[in-house]
């Protein structure tokens, strides 16, 4: 039988999976405010820096502050100060478009108060909060906001600092420019005080690039709402902040996908490993690794944190295999040649659950080709008495199979479009079954690449 220590443990751990706890650093969201009066924050008792993304502008209000986040008040219990959310989200220098903290450098008693009434809905936030002693002690690094860096799109972040890390409501990717000085790359779902090798909480890297004489550059994706990139060494890296979801990424770079809020991370001293929670969730249920054009040998390790019942399906073409992940033990897959791997998890993952699955892959050679001789036809008619049938090709029938997929799926996709209203009525989960269907038929032949972005509209 359990303790009734235990049991509370298990309740503790069960109740307050929004809340994502490190050894230094906390990330709370909307729901860890959301029915309380006030929360206090205990990594500011000896000083700390306060770090605030929101969704950016809100459009209904006059002064453009979503009102559940304006009316999320950080106190200065102490001092008797107080400082809206809303209002420390959008802090930037001007000139680097870097974050700028509150900070509180004495020891303090510091909370949140939660001044919304019930009609006041909760909208997607992100608070990262750092003691003081270790966000000094941390000296090379730099902190953007989504909203800063992704609008106007095509914006390059030239960094000369060792740890970049970037922060949002939405999730997003970041990319880095191939270089021809010699550097590599660790990147992870945390802030900066967790993505190096030596982090306190034995957070997992969710991407490293590849031994190399050169930097090759990375495309990354992060469900949200933190991730950081740590270099080796220091140099002008260029990078670029994207918030297109591509639920189709390109078999050519190697990388990784997770599910939404992963961090990869355990809670201190508890356990398990801690997912972060929103309100609106854009990340894709499922996830279609493709080329067009050629094959790749892709070897892929996939780490599951899963509850009873609930699976990932990794499912290949070329040859045909399909795999079943279940419950949290790590499994790792080899693809001698292949141009299609769909991902699928069991939909409504809760609480602490999640996945990540990272893939290195190899382009495959394609064989020399050599020039058919044409056969010459024989002049003698074939005897009326024999009827030659000629048996449909392979391309035959997958083109007639494609036509007929592709024609369905631009129907489902079209028939929102042609009232507004039914676009309205037609949720994310709606639009995402669309696009599930479109992976799954066109899979009949040749394979093609979907990109697609499912968030809110911003006027940047």
């Amino acid at each position: 039988r359990m303790s009734a220590v235990a049991v509370l443990l298990l309740l503790f751990v069960q109740s307050s999976y929004t809340l994502v706890d490190f050894s230094h650093s906390t990330l709370y969201d909307a729901y860890d405010f959301v029915g309380k009066d006030e929360v206090l924050i205990a990594k500011c008792n000896f000083g700390c820096r306060i770090y605030a993304s929101t969704a950016g502008t809100y459009g209904p209000s006059d002064d453009g502050f979503d009102p559940f986040n304006k009316n999320l008040l950080i106190v200065d219990n102490v001092a008797q100060k107080n400082y809206s959310i809303a209002e420390v989200a959008p802090v930037k220098n001007t000139q680097t478009k870097q974050k700028v903290p509150l900070e509180f450098k004495n020891p303090s008693s510091i909370s949140v108060v939660n001044m919304n009434g019930k009609d006041n809905k909760p909208n997607n936030i992100v608070v990262y909060v750092l003691d003081l002693a270790t966000a000094s002690g941390i000296k090379d690094y730099e902190i953007y906001d989504v909203n800063d860096v992704m609008y106007p799109r095509g914006v390059i972040i030239t960094t000369n600092s060792i740890i970049v890390t970037v922060m949002g409501t939405e999730p997003f990717s970041i990319v880095a420019q191939p270089d021809v000085q010699p550097n590599s790359a660790t990147t992870g779902m945390v802030g900066f005080d967790n993505v190096l090798d030596t982090n306190p909480d034995g957070c997992m890297y969710n991407y490293q690039t590849p031994a190399s004489t050169t930097f090759p550059g990375f495309n990354v994706f992060f469900p949200g709402p933190i991730g950081s990139v740590a270099f080796a060494k220091k140099g002008q890296m260029k990078l670029t902040i994207d918030w297109a979801i591509d639920g189709a990424p390109d078999l050519k770079s190697s990388g990784c996908v997770a599910s939404a809020g992963y961090s990869g991370c355990s809670r201190p001293g508890i356990g398990p490993l801690q997912t972060f929670r929103m309100p609106q969730n854009d990340v894709p249920n499922f996830f279609v690794l493709l080329s067009n054009t050629d094959n790749y040998a892709v070897s892929m390790e996939v780490l599951p944190n899963l509850a009873d019942g609930h699976k990932i399906t990794i499912d290949a073409l070329n040859p045909s295999k399909t795999y079943f992940v279940k419950n949290t033990t790590p499994q790792n897959f080899y693809f001698p040649s292949t141009n299609n791997i769909y991902i699928d998890s069991t939909r409504g993952l809760s609480g602490t659950e999640g996945y990540l699955v990272r893939y290195t892959t190899t382009l495959i050679p394609k064989p020399a080709t050599t020039t058919a001789k044409a056969i010459k036809a024989s002049s003698t008619m074939e005897s009326s008495t024999t009827q030659r049938v000629t048996a449909p090709t392979t391309s035959d029938v997958s083109g007639v199979m494609e036509w007929i997929s592709w024609t369905s799926a631009y129907i489902l996709v079209l028939f929102p479009l042609l009232n507004p209203i039914i676009f309205v009525i037609c949720t994310k989960e709606y639009r995402n079954w669309i696009l599930n269907y479109i992976f799954r038929n066109s899979r009949v032949s040749a394979v093609a690449k979907i990109e697609f972005s499912i968030g809110p509209s911003r006027s940047k």
